[in-house]
């Protein structure tokens, strides 16, 4: 499964092409999913299946039917990895200091972004059932800790203890405006 959403320039799509148009000079055995764009009438030198854009509940089952996801952001890190290894699904991702930084050792791949690197990931993951096996348990561990709501709470609590540093005060919301009633 690729997220093929070349609008976005972070994506970085166009080397995922190419890393999976060297991959076909390799083998044959596998087939890109895309998604998050619909590249209908679109051709490309390798074995595909465009998908366009999905449903949280079709991506999901997607991501669960799939063997291999790959996503690239050479920004910020993208919350798609998160989704798909909370699918069950192991990943390639571009190796970058954000991506570094928010994924743990052995969560998933990092490749350099170069289409030989890429594809080596790939190729890495679809021939070594162990080596795939236990980046699946690492990020299944990982994201087994993730929690949108203590998220929240620890930004929540970042800006209150900046704006308290700052000689901001706290007010009490309700204050502000009338009480509703119903």
């Amino acid at each position: 499964v690729f997220y093929s959403r070349s609008y976005t320039p972070r994506r970085a799509v166009a080397l995922g092409f190419a890393a999976f148009e060297e991959l076909a000079r390799r083998r044959s055995d596998f087939v890109v999913q895309m998604f998050g764009e619909d590249e209908a009438g679109k051709h490309f030198d390798f074995p595909n299946e465009q998908m366009g854009i999905l449903s949280p509940e079709v991506l999901g089952d997607l991501y669960r039917d799939a063997d291999l996801g790959v996503s690239f952001s050479t920004t910020n890190y993208s919350l798609v990895p998160l989704e798909m290894m909370a699918c069950g699904l192991a990943v390639v991702e571009i190796d970058s200091p954000s991506a570094r930084t928010a994924f743990p050792h052995g969560t998933l791949s990092f490749a350099k972004p170069s289409p030989i690197a890429v594809a080596d990931a790939i190729e890495q993951l679809l021939d070594d059932a162990e080596a795939r096996e236990r980046q699946l348990t690492a990020a299944g561990e990982f994201v087994a800790c993730l929690d949108w709501e203590d998220s929240a709470r620890a930004i929540e609590a970042a800006i209150t203890e900046r704006l308290s540093e700052q000689g901001f005060e706290g007010i009490d919301a309700r204050t502000l405006t009338p009480a509703l009633h119903l």
